[in-house]
């Protein structure tokens, strides 16, 4: 069965190895998301295996909607400090799996006093890795 795997930030420096390593994996799509999707279009192009999706993290509705396509979420964009909650709330409420790299102290404060997200955490609606 195939999954959908969204990347926010694709064309950043991690995104982009990240959706360079992806696209080699069977049984899944990518939904490279960017708010400049000329970078990812300049060597990629959509295909069976690639969506490419103009997304800004501080645009609700482009971000329900890219998240809404998705069957896991990993957040490779920055600034984390600003942008991990946000993402994650979203993933929260669509029920989308969500990785972020990061290892922002602000999404480890929120995943810690927030009852709804640690709910959802400990039901593995949503992952998320601490980087040390």
């Amino acid at each position: 069965m195939m999954k959908n795997i969204g990347i926010i930030g694709a064309t950043g420096q991690i995104g982009r190895i990240l959706l360079e390593i992806s696209m080699d994996l069977q049984n899944i799509k990518i939904i490279a998301g960017s708010r400049n999707i000329e970078k990812i279009k300049s060597k990629y192009s959509n295909s069976d295996k690639l969506e490419i999706v103009k997304v800004n993290v501080y645009n609700e509705k482009q971000l329900h909607s890219f998240v809404s396509k998705c069957d896991l979420v990993v957040n490779c964009s920055s600034p984390a400090s600003e942008l991990s909650v946000i993402i994650a709330k979203i993933c929260i409420e669509k029920k989308v799996d969500f990785i972020d790299l990061s290892g922002d102290m602000d999404l480890r404060e929120y995943a810690i006093n927030n009852k709804g997200f640690r709910k959802c955490f400990q039901e593995k609606v949503v992952w998320y890795f601490y980087f040390f």
